[in-house]
């Protein structure tokens, strides 16, 4: 049932951050792409109380909502960016190699860190 060679919390992070992904993809979308359709324009708040039209049309309301769907979609690049790396350092480290992708991170960045003798 879970991967060979993963325990069972690797696997059940790696499935909840798919999760997340796959949900802040779609909301991203939604809220970038929306706004701009007639869909925003003929929905049911402004059908039933016509003085939400002036509000929901205006082109603030429209960008605040857009730029919430940007901050969704940079969120799905973080996290992609995130599994990848991860799957990167295992591959690199072989299947644990005794290290999580943390471990690793804050090495290198120790390193940088610290002055040379």
């Amino acid at each position: 049932m879970w991967p060979t060679g993963a325990p069972k919390g690797e696997a059940i992070e790696r499935f909840s951050r798919a999760l997340v992904v796959i949900y802040f993809l779609e909301a991203g979308l939604i809220l970038t792409i929306a706004p701009w359709t007639r869909f925003w324009e003929r929905n049911y708040l402004v059908e039933s109380w016509p003085f939400t039209e002036a509000i929901l049309t205006s082109g603030i309301v429209r960008g605040s909502v857009t730029g919430l769907g940007i901050v969704s979609l940079s969120a799905v690049a973080v996290e992609l960016w995130l599994l990848i790396r991860r799957r990167w350092l295992a591959s690199v480290n072989g299947p644990s190699g005794g290290k999580t992708a943390r471990d690793v991170v804050q090495g290198e960045l120790s390193q940088e860190v610290s002055p040379s003798p």
